[in-house]
């Protein structure tokens, strides 16, 4: 007797499919940096509501989660939105984009080509629908607060996704790198120059940073705070430290004509010394493989690079 292969379904996911994206999360997450599990409470808050939880801004417009069902078993995932990313926010409403938040493909091997493609399909669909012009797929600003500290992007060991997407029109973006810094003493900080001013907004687990000369707004940072899942120490043979308190530097900025002068310096480390003192374990940061001035300050700063690359895929939709 021939074995037949049960049909693929591809459909909306309901509340009483929490449990098995909870799974299929989990077990596709699980070895991606700066990760903590889900929970029913961090899945609905992050993915399932109408308007969930990032790190960075979006305006949400429609959301659409699909599933790919088959034997009755949840075997791939798409999160995917109409709206605005933090880098659109501000275009008009009437020109939103298509947003792919995550694509999660069969743990078999064979069955990945059919998913990712049926999938996508069904997503191309539903932006046609909402009149989308381009697409951005794993952009930064729209990952989960659980998922690599609330970085959004594709991780450079899902080649697979990688290559679905660029077989259905997706190109490379941006790349973004991971640095990362153990924190285990106050720093020495020295202000660069008389009359700076420090101001801080927010509160511990979402602070910001504004300076100011006199009046004058020369610069601005932020750092989340999150509970993830460490890097090991050096020397170390385990995979990493769970429920260690991560801080995510998301923004580090100092205004052009201020640069040069060790402003940006002095911001970082009293942003390292607060999170010292905050009780963070490490501290990571995701810059873009652009963003040289910033490499270079935190690699001086003792910052480290992770074995790890991210990137953002974009695609035109044609009529």
């Amino acid at each position: 007797m021939i074995p037949i292969q049960p049909d693929l379904a591809i459909r909306p996911l309901e509340s009483r499919d929490n449990q098995h994206l909870l799974d299929l999360l989990n077990r596709a997450c699980a070895e991606v940096p700066f990760t903590v599990a889900f929970d029913l409470e961090s899945l609905q808050a992050e993915v399932v509501d109408s308007e969930p939880d990032c790190v960075y801004p979006v305006r949400w417009q429609r959301r659409l989660l699909l599933g790919a069902w088959r034997a009755r078993r949840l075997i791939g995932f798409a999160d995917i939105a109409i709206g605005m990313d933090s880098e659109s926010a501000h275009l008009p409403d009437y020109q939103p984009l298509g947003l792919l938040r995550i694509l999660i493909l069969p743990e078999q091997e064979e069955a990945r080509d059919e998913v990712g493609h049926e999938l996508l399909k069904a997503a191309e669909r539903f932006w046609r629908d909402g009149g989308v012009g381009q697409v951005k797929a794993f952009h930064f600003s729209t990952g989960y607060p659980s998922y690599q500290a609330g970085i959004g992007v594709l991780p450079g060991d899902w080649p697979e996704q990688f290559r679905i997407l660029t077989a259905h029109g997706f190109f490379l973006s941006s790349r973004h790198y991971c640095l990362f810094r153990f924190l285990d003493q106050a720093m020495e900080e020295r202000i660069p120059m008389a009359d700076l001013n420090l101001v801080y907004a927010g509160d511990m687990t979402d602070l910001r940073y504004e300076v100011y000369w006199r009046s004058e707004l020369i610069g601005n940072a932020r750092m989340v705070q999150s509970r993830g899942l460490a890097t090991p120490r050096p020397g170390t043979t385990r995979i990493g430290e769970r429920g260690r308190y991560i801080g995510h530097l998301t923004h580090i900025e100092i205004v052009p004509s201020w640069r040069q002068q060790k402003i940006g310096k002095w911001l970082l480390r009293r942003m390292l010394a607060d999170a010292v003192l905050q009780g963070i374990y490490q501290v990571a940061v995701f810059p873009d493989q652009s963003q040289y001035a910033a490499l270079t300050l935190f690699a001086q700063q003792g910052f480290e690079e992770l074995n790890y690359r991210g990137y953002v895929l974009e695609k035109v939709m044609t009529q």
